[in-house]
């Protein structure tokens, strides 16, 4: 695939979102769990964990995609911008370093079920 494909946010889609499944575990993310909508003030050092969930117009498949790019924009117009591929999301899956998907969703607040 070529190019570029932006994701939409989500602030208009007013549904519930859909279960999420990985491995043997369903996660049901709400709202509350979105770092990026509804929009809220981060304070200065204070940890922000949560996720990013974007639909992306045309893409049926995950294998599709070849490089993950989020841009974060603060109130004064400075960014940064965070890239990785899928091949590096791919090693971190199969790796024992870090958290695990688990973690990071149990971390965050996220509802898990064993499936």
């Amino acid at each position: 695939m070529a190019g570029w494909l932006p994701g939409k946010r989500l602030q208009n889609w007013q549904a519930t979102l859909p279960e999420l499944s990985f491995d043997n575990h369903v996660a049901t993310m709400t709202y509350d769990h979105l770092i990026d909508w509804p929009p809220r003030p981060v304070h200065h050092g204070a940890p922000l964990m949560g996720f990013l969930y974007y639909l992306v117009p045309n893409l049926a498949d995950e294998a599709d995609v070849e490089e993950y790019r989020v841009t974060v924009t603060d109130v004064f117009g400075g960014s940064v911008q965070f890239t990785t591929t899928a091949a590096e999301v791919a090693a971190w899956k199969a790796s024992d370093d870090g958290l695990t998907l688990l973690e990071l969703m149990t971390q965050a607040g996220v509802p898990v079920r064993t499936v």
